[in-house]
């Protein structure tokens, strides 16, 4: 083993930290359990835990419904609602992996 180690121009203890970052980058990034559709696809109502919490703190808090979600991509969504016409704007834009939102 230690011939690998010194014909790659690695020590061990290069190697061990390399493997340690590549674990704690993947771990840092947030996930979701479905794949991200494609930027601009529209949908009435994405997948995901986050869109029943979203949907209530919407409705407790303006008391307005969503018409259709449209993916702006990053986790990041626009929002239209059935009480409000915003002809081409949305009403907020909620992203998936904190459940934020703001219009």
């Amino acid at each position: 083993m230690r011939q690998l180690y010194s014909s790659e121009g690695l020590s061990k203890t290069t190697l061990v930290s390399q493997t340690i970052l590549k674990a704690v980058s993947s771990s840092s990034q947030p996930t979701s359990s479905a794949a991200q559709p494609a930027v601009g696809t529209i949908v009435n109502r994405p997948q995901g835990a986050w869109v029943v919490t979203f949907e209530r703190n919407l409705y407790n808090g303006y008391k307005v419904t969503p018409k259709y979600y449209k993916y702006y991509g990053n986790g990041l969504w626009e929002v239209w609602v059935k009480e409000i016409n915003t002809q081409d704007y949305p009403y907020v834009t909620v992203d998936q992996y904190t459940g934020n939102f703001h219009g």
